[in-house]
C-alpha cells in the first residue's frame, strides 16, 4: 500500500526501518522452541508448574523485548547513517515507532506454544486474520494522511490487536491474557538471569 500511494522512494525509507526492526524476531522463536519440550512434560503430568513455566517465557520475552525497544530509541539514528547513510535517515522514525511492535510480537511468539498445548490452533487463523484487517483499515486511513509514520503506527496497534487485544474475546484464552498481563505488571526483570539459568539447567537435563 505504500509503494501506490506514496512511491517507491517512501517504501523503500519504511523498509529499512522495518528490516531493523524486524532483525531478531528469530530470539522469542529459539526461547520459545527451549521451552516447548519442558511444557510438554508439565502438561502431561498436571503439574502447577505448568503455568509458573509459561509466566517465565512471558516474562523473559516482554521484558528483553522492551529493553530493546528502548535502546533503540537511543541508537536509531546511529545505526542507520553508519549503515545506510543520511539518505536514509528518515528511516530512523520508523524504526523507532516499529520497533515496540516487538513487544506484541514476541508475546504472540510465546503464547504460540499456548495455542498448541491447548488445542487451540484453530483460534491462530483467526487471530491472523483480525490482525490483517485491522492493519489493512489503519493502513487506509493513516498513509494519506501521516505517510510512512501512519504505516509504522498502524503495524504497532495490528499487533496489539492480534496477540493481546484479541484474547479478550475468547474465554478459552483468557489464561493466556493473564499470563501477558503478569508479565507485565509484575516485574521479573530483577531476578531474570536465575530464570534463565534454571530454564537451561531444565532444557539440558530432559537432552
Amino acid at each position: 500500500m505504500i509503494g501506490s500511494m506514496l512511491g517507491d522512494e517512501q517504501l523503500g525509507i519504511y523498509s529499512v526501518g522495518v528490516r531493523l526492526s524486524e532483525f531478531w524476531y528469530f530470539i522469542p522463536i529459539g526461547i520459545s522452541s527451549s521451552f516447548f519440550p519442558h511444557l510438554i512434560s508439565l502438561k502431561k503430568e498436571l503439574s502447577i508448574q505448568y503455568k509458573k513455566r509459561f509466566a517465565i517465557l512471558h516474562s523473559i520475552v516482554f521484558w528483553m523485548a522492551l529493553l530493546g525497544a528502548c535502546i533503540t530509541q537511543f541508537a536509531a539514528d546511529f545505526v542507520i547513517l553508519k549503515i545506510y547513510g543520511y539518505d536514509y535517515l528518515n528511516s530512523s522514525s520508523v524504526l523507532k515507532i516499529h520497533i515496540w511492535a516487538s513487544l506484541f510480537v514476541f508475546l504472540g511468539v510465546a503464547g504460540s506454544n499456548y495455542y498448541i498445548l491447548e488445542n487451540l490452533q484453530k483460534l491462530t487463523i483467526l487471530k491472523s486474520l483480525f490482525g490483517l484487517l485491522v492493519n489493512i483499515i489503519l493502513n487506509y486511513l493513516w498513509i494519506p494522511e501521516y505517510g510512512i509514520l501512519g504505516a509504522a503506527y498502524a503495524t504497532l496497534i495490528s499487533q496489539f490487536c492480534a496477540n493481546t487485544l484479541f484474547l479478550v474475546f475468547f474465554k478459552s484464552l483468557h489464561p493466556l491474557l493473564f499470563l501477558q498481563m503478569g508479565s507485565i505488571l509484575f516485574i521479573r526483570f530483577l531476578n531474570l538471569g536465575n530464570m534463565i539459568r534454571k530454564q537451561v539447567s531444565v532444557y539440558h537435563s530432559n537432552d
